[in-house]
């Protein structure tokens, strides 16, 4: 007859520090998508050059468009968006509709904009929740018998 046993030890111990990563965690998203949006989203759309002027254009561009992006947070969501009325029609929505149809294949579409930046927040995702885990390390080890 073979018997196998396996006796855990410490599982408590690893539970309670795992826990207390997670409850930090939906503030450290918020946070650190917001610092993204702010470093490197923002930072691209307000200096985004526009596109040349049509032949023949009356109309005096402001540059209200480019300093109209703003970024903040509603409960667990960080916002980017552009408070000019117009910049829907002009750049599109955060689904990359409503360009208005002389605007398109002229101007870019903010979706495409915020879409180029997201592998720096997969980056900072993964940096910022390997410092959490390895902040909370020592904890787990030791209820684990890890050397650490």
């Amino acid at each position: 007859m073979l018997r196998l046993e396996l006796t855990i030890t410490g599982q408590d111990t690893v539970t309670h520090a795992l826990r207390e990563a997670a409850a930090v965690l939906p503030r450290q998203v918020i946070n650190t998508t917001y610092d993204w949006a702010e470093l490197h989203v923002m930072r691209y759309l307000s200096v985004r050059p526009y596109p040349p002027e049509r032949p023949g254009q009356r109309y005096k561009r402001t540059g209200r468009l480019g300093r109209s992006w703003k970024v903040s947070t509603r409960g667990q969501s960080v916002i980017i968006e552009n408070t000019a009325p117009y910049s829907g029609y002009v750049v599109g929505d955060g689904a990359g509709q409503g360009q208005a149809w002389f605007h398109r294949g002229r101007w870019w579409l903010m979706r495409d904009m915020v879409d180029e930046k997201r592998p720096e927040l997969k980056r900072m995702m993964v940096q910022m929740l390997t410092r959490q885990l390895k902040s909370n390390r020592p904890a787990i080890a030791r209820a684990a018998g890890w050397q650490s």
